[in-house]
């Protein structure tokens, strides 16, 4: 057994411990048990959320099993921002952390799960579509999309709900209110209004919808933590971009992501035993037992990964 194998997946540990906290907030086992494989697949397909604090990482999971939404990227994201954080010595230094996201796809679901919605719908009106908002006795939308050519730019967006007692309600916003929203935000210039604007002008017209709807006030607490949380995103905090390395240049740059490059590279089991005899002595000299954890975790998720794909080969 190679001393990454003795491991034993510490992450995998902390997931499991995490789930008799978790308990309380699903119907039943079978519903927890899916929350967990699908966090450990989340973590899995972006293996540098374990290079980010811990405690930030469980929080942001939590996060969403508060919501009710699973971290898929459909529903919901655990994205990595940075965060200034004070040391024992005093001084200050950039560290990786992980915030919860919902996304439009898991705030619909919300919305449907309520039981008196019978359909809900949001769209992003671009700039050569054709829309018509009218109002008075017989309110409609018209929205016909530029399907041919490049459709331009967000223009408006929208939401249509329709109740099961057969009231029909809308909102229209314009670009310059989304953007006004925007500009009332501490992070209007980082995080998911720089990153995913599309996406946050389809949350901000359904939240704004969201105060009508019988669940409105439990849908209000969820914009708010999410809100929240990205004003924690410091306004001079470096963007993070995750670059991926080749070997020949990881091994010149002998850093914890060119390590993280090299185990990338491997391509069969052996290579990874062999890499690791090799490199032993380098991984237990980082400067910290997170890095040292945090790498034979990536070690073990390429294992799977290999193993996976000579399983459907």
């Amino acid at each position: 057994m190679t001393a990454v194998a003795k491991t034993q997946d510490g992450w995998r540990r902390e997931l499991d411990a995490m789930a008799p906290q978790w308990q309380a907030l699903f119907a039943s086992p079978q519903h927890l048990e899916r929350f967990r494989r699908v966090v450990a697949t989340a973590i899995a397909s972006n293996p540098d959320l374990l290079v980010c604090d811990r405690r930030s990482l469980w929080a942001s999971a939590t996060m969403a099993a508060q919501d009710g939404l699973q971290p898929d990227g459909r529903e919901g994201a655990m994205v990595i921002y940075n965060v200034k954080v004070k040391g024992e010595d005093d001084r200050e230094r950039w560290q990786k952390h992980v915030k919860w996201m919902p996304m439009v796809g898991g705030i619909l679901k919300k919305i449907r799960a309520g039981g008196q919605v019978l359909d809900i719908s949001v769209r992003v009106v671009r700039e050569k579509d054709q829309f018509a908002y009218e109002l008075g006795d017989n309110e409609r939308i018209v929205h016909r999309p530029e399907l041919e050519e490049e459709p331009g730019g967000l223009r408006y967006v929208y939401s249509i709900v329709r109740m099961k007692d057969g009231g029909i309600y809308r909102e229209v916003m314009s670009k310059a209110q989304v953007d006004k929203v925007r500009n009332a935000s501490k992070s209007k210039d980082r995080g998911p209004w720089a990153d995913w604007y599309e996406e946050m002008a389809q949350k901000t017209v359904l939240r704004k919808q969201s105060k009508i709807l019988p669940m409105g006030a439990e849908l209000e607490a969820m914009f708010q933590r999410e809100e929240e949380a990205q004003d924690l995103i410091p306004a001079s905090a470096p963007v993070l971009r995750l670059e991926s390395k080749t070997a020949a240049k990881a091994r010149r740059d002998g850093d914890w992501d060119g390590l993280c490059a090299q185990v990338d590279d491997l391509e069969t089991e052996e290579a990874l035993d062999e890499w690791w005899a090799l490199n032993e002595a380098e991984i237990n000299a980082l400067p910290n037992e997170h890095w040292r954890t945090s790498l034979q975790d990536r070690v073990e998720l390429r294992r799977e990964a290999i193993r996976e794909r000579a399983g459907h080969a």
